[in-house]
């Protein structure tokens, strides 16, 4: 694995949860919203899946395994808890994560049922839903199970919906070629934006 390779290339330890971050980008954007006054924290989110481990999507898709639960553990961390310099940034995140693969190997030692993650307070229990979540999330998979359905008949069937999902399609893939994807089409939109705003200020 890449990450591994990094890891020895950098002497860092190597990871049996997660893999590196690409820091460069992070470094970029933590530097350009504190420039702008624009973040006053970032949130560290750890998932862990109990049991069926999730390793590949081809192997969700053939064998049809998938996690009985997924849990978050969540941790806000303010802005001054991060490091200014580029170099301190980069050796801060590093840190992080690999505080985060030996949360995920003490979680992943314990014998099922796995409800404990170490944190600053020694220990996380993740809750069960309460019957109400339940009921959400049977009502949330019934509504989008019928939706499925009823755009896959308008499509079959309708041609202004056949014409709209054409229109999607060619939107989408303009914006891939111009841009590279949806999510950098926003970076750089926010990008040309926060820079106007410093031109007219």
């Amino acid at each position: 694995m890449k990450s591994n390779v990094y890891a020895k290339k950098n002497g860092l330890k190597r990871l049996n949860n997660l893999i590196y971050p690409r820091s460069a980008g992070f470094i970029h954007l933590i530097n350009e919203m504190r420039r702008h006054n624009y973040i006053e924290c970032i949130y560290d989110v750890t998932i862990a899946y109990p049991v069926n481990t999730v390793q590949s999507e081809v192997g969700l898709f053939l064998t049809g395994r998938t996690p009985q639960k997924v849990l978050f553990h969540i941790e806000r961390i303010d802005l001054s808890c991060i490091p200014i310099k580029d170099r301190d940034i980069a050796q801060w995140i590093n840190e992080l994560w690999i505080a985060k693969d030996e949360k995920l190997d003490l979680f992943y030692s314990q014998q099922p049922p796995r409800i404990h993650i170490s944190n600053d307070q020694n220990k996380f229990i993740w809750k069960d839903d309460n019957p109400l979540h339940k009921i959400v999330k049977l009502f949330t998979l019934c509504f989008w199970s019928l939706m499925t359905a009823f755009w896959f008949y308008h499509l079959t069937f309708l041609r202004f919906v056949q014409v709209l999902f054409g229109y999607f399609i060619f939107v989408s893939a303009s914006i891939y070629g111009k841009y590279g994807g949806i999510q950098r089409m926003v970076y750089i939109k926010w990008w040309h934006a926060m820079k106007a705003e410093t031109v007219y200020w």
